[in-house]
Parts: C-alpha cells; structure tokens; sequence
C-alpha cells in the first residue's frame, strides 16, 4: 500500500462566528454529548466540507463518510456537513485553506505541500525517508497536532535551515541557527534572581564542585566539543575542530544520557533534578561538563534554539576567563550562576594558565508555556527520527 502525505483538516463555520477552533469544539461537544431523545425536523447547522478527491476515493468513502454519518447520529441529526469533492465549488487544490479562511466553506482537506509554511508541524512527517509507516506516522502526527494545536507560536516558528518562509531575526546579532521562536522579551543575561530554583543550586556548589573536580576524567570521558559531525566553518574554528581544546564531557546529550559518565555525578544529577531543565525523550536535552585550555578561545557564535536558554555554573575559573553575550561582557564565578541566552551572538575565552571547568546545561526559556514546551519538545525528537533515518552508514 502506497503511503501518502499526511492531511490536514480545516474548519471555519459560515452560519455564526466562531473561529475554526471553536467549530472543531463544536463537533467534539456533540460527538461527546449524549444523544437528545426527541424529533428533529432538520439540522440545526450544516456546515460544508470541500476537497481535491474523487468523490469514489477511499479517504471518501471509508473515512469521511463514516464520520460525517457518526456526526449526524450522535448529534440526533442536529448537524449535518455536505461534502464537495473533487474541487467541485471551484478553486484549484492550493486555495483550500484560504476558502476556509474566507469563510466561503466551513471544512476542507488539503495537503501541507499545497501551501508550504502553511502549516509547519504537519509538514513535519512530509520530509524525505522521514514516513516508514503510515499508521505509526498518523498516530505521531495526531499527538504532535494535538500538542501544536494547544501552542499558536509553534506555527510561527521558523527551521532556519531548511525554512521557506522569511525567518525576519529581530535583531542581526539574535540569529538562532535551527529553531527560531519569538518572545516579548529575551536579553542577553538573565538575572539568577528571577529563577526560584537558583539560590538553592548555588548552595549546593560546594559539594557538585567536589564531586566534579574529583570525578572528571578528560581523557578517558571527553571529546572534542567539535567534530567532523558538528563543527563550524571558518579559520578561526580550526584550533578547536577535533582536538580536547575545547573538550567536554556530557552527561546527557539529544535527550540520551551517555551511560558511561553520568553516573558518576551522583551529586549533580540530584541537585540539577530540581530545575526545570528542557527535555527531549522525557530526559534532560544537554548537561555537560565544559573544559576549556588554557589560552583558548571560542570565537563569536551562535546557539542553536531561542526556545532554551543556556546555563553556566563555572567550577574551576582562573584568572583572565570571561564571556560575552551580544554587548555585555560578564567574568564568571565560581558557584555564581550565568544564565543567558545563547543566539545571541556570543564568545568565550580563558586567557590563563590552566584549564577553565563549566557545568553547562539547558533551561526551557521562561516566556513559554507547557503545552510549547511539549510541543517542542516533540517536534525536536520527530526530527531526530527523520535525521537517523537519512544517516548513511
């Protein structure tokens, strides 16, 4: 059985005003609701339903029908929807979502690749090698839809990489390299204080240093923080490609906890249990342990997501160590926190004599709420997926 891209419904009712979310909330109340015991001379609202299929398709006749039939019975014939297929009131595939949008029908079936940036999420699925099975997929699209639908910003963020739509950065130096989502207000620095987890992660600096400074091993645990899979372009990148100058030892990285190390941390993993780190596959998105040498520096660059915000507690910062983000230079601190957002352009460097150690980790940013937070999230392992999938061997 050939798989096909997966659809999408619109709703918009044409009878009264409500928005397409109230429609689909409509129908859900009625598919819920009891049946009403008595007579209904006719439907109360009958709500038109136009798509590109033949009207003998099997989308039409095992999935639409039945479900326009169930509507009529639980509703005791109070609603009712006509169908239109075939483009039969006119209008060419593409124009589906905008008769919707117009009002000039109530419902429509289309296609995400019909209107590419119309709808992000479930064009999600439509990557290359990214379906394997049409059930499974309908079922992860269905729960990303559902966690989406809950989240009006997701659909207006932007893949910066592979995105048709204008990205339209608010500021040339806040560039977010893969996810771009916008917020009313996202600084440089973020101030400790306004975090209620912080005072007490920094009253357990004492012991996550101890612990850190005992049981970090370089050598055996680390790797380059860039490698041929991820580095960055450019001369200035050259010292640090490949080689334990910037070197780091994670403890969980893409949401998978690196079994080798973490368990060494006891006292860290425990301490960073109380902070509302971001996740990806239920666990912790990235915890690491930053070693940067001495008279190294990490040039200007920029993170990778404006949904998160990145986290540095220092453990071991000699003299002439700092960091700067966008405009503001800070110099770390052993046990004092640095939050901060990381697409703003930023730098680091330890000008010393001996290596700087930094717990880095990665925090949900505070403007979001929980359905974004699982929406991204979601959207985030979904790309996984399709990225493992396409990797050549």
């Amino acid at each position: 059985m050939s798989q096909s891209p997966p659809s999408s419904f619109c709703g918009k009712p044409r009878y009264r005003p409500l928005t397409r979310r109230g429609a689909c909330g409509l129908i859900g109340a009625m598919l819920a609701a009891p049946p009403v015991i008595g007579q209904v001379t006719g439907p109360e609202v009958t709500l038109r339903f136009h798509h590109f299929l033949p009207a003998n398709s099997n989308i039409q006749r095992e999935v639409i029908a039945p479900w326009i039939r169930e509507i009529a019975r639980q509703s005791d014939g109070r609603l009712a929807i006509e169908v239109h297929p075939a483009m039969s009131l006119g209008g060419a595939a593409q124009d589906l979502a905008r008769q919707v949008e117009s009002g000039d029908v109530d419902i429509a079936l289309t296609l995400p690749q019909y209107t590419p940036g119309r709808f992000p999420v479930a064009e999600t699925p439509s990557q290359p090698f990214m379906m394997t099975s049409a059930a499974a997929t309908s079922r992860a699209l269905y729960r990303l839809m559902q966690e989406a639908g809950q989240a009006g910003r997701i659909r207006d963020a932007r893949w910066p990489l592979v995105d048709a739509r204008e990205v339209g950065y608010d500021h040339p130096l806040h560039r977010p390299q893969v996810f771009a989502i916008r917020h009313d207000r996202s600084p440089a620095f973020f101030d400790p204080g306004s975090f209620p987890w912080a005072a007490s992660l920094e009253g357990q600096f004492a012991e996550i240093s101890r612990e850190i400074v005992a049981a970090l091993d370089v050598g055996a645990d680390g790797r380059p923080y860039l490698d041929n899979g991820r580095r960055l372009e450019g001369e200035q990148w050259r010292p640090l490609v490949n080689t334990l100058n910037w070197a780091s030892v994670h403890l969980y990285s893409r949401g998978v906890a690196n079994n080798k190390v973490v368990d060494k941390f006891p006292v860290t993993r425990a301490a960073l249990s109380q902070v509302p780190l971001a996740t990806r596959n239920g666990q912790p998105d990235e915890v690491f342990i930053s070693v940067l040498a001495p008279h190294t520096r990490i040039p200007e660059h920029y993170g990778v997501s404006s949904a998160v915000l990145t986290v540095h507690l220092p453990i071991v910062v000699p003299p002439g160590c700092g960091l700067r983000v966008h405009e503001e230079t800070r110099t770390p601190e052993e046990g004092r926190l640095l939050i901060f957002d990381d697409t703003w352009q930023h730098s680091a460097w330890n000008d010393s004599d001996r290596q700087r150690v930094v717990l880095i980790f990665e925090l949900w940013h505070p403007d979001l709420s929980e359905p974004e937070k699982r929406a991204i999230a979601r959207t985030f392992e979904v790309r996984e997926q399709w990225l493992r999938q396409r990797r050549v061997d």
